[in-house]
């Protein structure tokens, strides 16, 4: 394996967890809806415990704009200066700084972990309510 290829597999796994990560957050915005809208037909009962999820959800779903938002930009520019030094020239080799990546790599990581904790809490309140309903 060389670093290329090691990047491929990188790129493929963080793109899919992002497409995962966006579908649970519409699934969870969607689940807490149905709680909202279900509490007086009786199942598990709505509480303002949710928002908590909720919140999260939310939060996901704006690092994953940013995410996107910030590594457009930021590429475009990089991309913009380094054409106009080099004079057009595509064929010179260059590095890109690091940190370039590192407000990305921040929104990814906040996204996915905001996503899991909201699922954590989401079936914590399921569980509990399915306990109680149980008694």
């Amino acid at each position: 394996m060389n670093l290329q290829e090691a990047r491929e597999i990188y790129g493929k796994r963080t793109s899919k967890l992002s497409e995962v990560v966006r579908q649970l957050n519409f699934a969870g915005i969607g689940i807490i809806w149905v709680f909202r809208v279900g509490e007086k037909s009786g199942g598990i009962p709505y509480s303002q415990f949710l928002l908590w999820p909720l919140g999260l959800l939310i939060v996901s779903a704006t690092c994953d704009i940013l995410h996107y938002a910030y590594g457009s930009a930021a590429w475009g520019i990089f991309h913009s200066l380094k054409e106009k030094e080099l004079k057009h020239d595509g064929s010179k080799i260059f590095r890109a700084p690091r940190q370039i990546n590192w407000p990305s790599n921040f929104f990814f990581w906040s996204k996915a972990s905001s996503t899991v904790v909201a699922f954590a809490l989401l079936i914590q309140y399921v569980a509990h309510n399915l306990a109680l309903s149980a008694r």
